[in-house]
């Protein structure tokens, strides 16, 4: 099994830069034969349209990648049993596969990780209406890609539960998805009195209920902080340095797969404030989740007061494995997962 390796583009903003130099260490590390598809010709760049990515780049940098991995294909590079790896499903491109892989009759497989669609009400696409036309096409996806994986059982049962799965799930894995920036690679910070709002400023992120937390807390809290990181970062290097300095990281998310923008601020050290939703529920310790804002309010503000205790505290450390365990299990559980070459049809 040679596993063809399909990025996501580079973006200084996003964690794909980060993925796009980890998940080859760790193809290498677990000897998986690999090749990296990545279009020579796409200049990186920053999010202009959009939100998770660019909605014109990515279609630019999908279908310049596309049309490389097709070129593989041409020269009978890509052989039975091969797999095409996806950073992210999510792609209009998928189509043409299914038509070659049909056509040529190769019996190369497809396999990434599905981080977002149209079948959570919260997400941009579905927002953006795009329910109207995706949803079909997403119903072919699942039909037709061998193996998908998912963040967290919360994200596996939205899918599940939208209609887009016809027949028996066995091909949809909750994997974990990987992090590979942790503390170890950063100096120490001396902590400030901040409430950091890591998440990017988008409606599904909850930016508003943030707003309402900080008017809420602030007559409590004279002299601390309420940051939201987009509003004071330009790179990933100022968005880590805030979070070694804070204190407390807030979430009012209605819409996430994994929660990597909390976890980076968990694993520097922020006691964690998140909603008891979505993939929250299994990741965290249930004294970290609230369920309405008066109850956020409320944890923010003891855990304000009582930071250095509960640092030390065993429930945060908890926390801190639970999550870290997941990212580093991730691509192990995906090998593992593409290596029983038992694919379900």
């Amino acid at each position: 099994m040679t596993v063809f390796n399909l990025p996501i583009e580079n973006l200084e903003e996003r964690y794909s830069s980060q993925w796009n130099i980890g998940f080859p260490k760790e193809f290498e590390a677990l000897h998986v034969p690999y090749v990296t598809v990545y279009p020579d010709s796409y200049e990186d760049g920053w999010i202009k349209n959009g939100q998770f990515l660019d909605v014109v780049q990515t279609n630019i940098f999908k279908s310049l990648q596309m049309a490389q991995l097709l070129h593989h294909i041409n020269l009978g590079e890509i052989k039975d049993g091969d797999v095409l790896f996806f950073h992210d499903l999510w792609n209009p491109c998928l189509e043409m596969l299914f038509y070659v892989r049909d056509g040529l009759g190769v019996d190369f497989k497809i396999a990434g990780l599905l981080h977002a669609g149209t079948y959570d009400p919260c997400d941009f696409l579905t927002q953006k209406g795009m329910g109207r036309w995706a949803a079909l096409i997403e119903k072919a996806w699942c039909t037709e890609v061998d193996a998908i994986f998912m963040a967290t059982q919360a994200h596996h049962d939205l899918l599940l539960n939208s209609g887009r799965v016809s027949q028996p799930p066995n091909k949809i894995y909750i994997s974990g998805f990987p992090l590979f920036q942790q503390p170890e690679d950063v100096p120490l910070e001396e902590k400030k009195n901040i409430v950091v709002f890591p998440h990017r400023l988008a409606p599904e992120k909850g930016t508003l209920d943030f707003d309402l937390l900080k008017a809420a807390c602030s007559p409590h809290l004279p002299g601390w902080e309420f940051i939201r990181t987009k509003d004071v970062c330009q790179n990933k290097q100022e968005y880590y340095s805030l979070l070694r300095r804070s204190k407390i990281a807030v979430s009012c998310a209605l819409q996430e797969t994994w929660g990597i923008a909390q976890q980076e601020a968990l694993f520097h050290g922020c006691l964690p404030v998140v909603p008891s939703r979505l993939s929250y529920k299994e990741m965290y310790h249930q004294r970290y989740q609230y369920q309405t804002l008066e109850q956020a309010r409320n944890k923010i503000i003891h855990f304000a007061k009582n930071y250095d205790w509960l640092v030390k505290e065993f429930a945060f450390l908890n926390t801190v494995n639970r999550c870290a365990i997941r990212s580093d299990q991730a691509i192990t559980n995906m090998v593992m997962i593409m290596r029983q070459q038992e694919w379900h049809v």
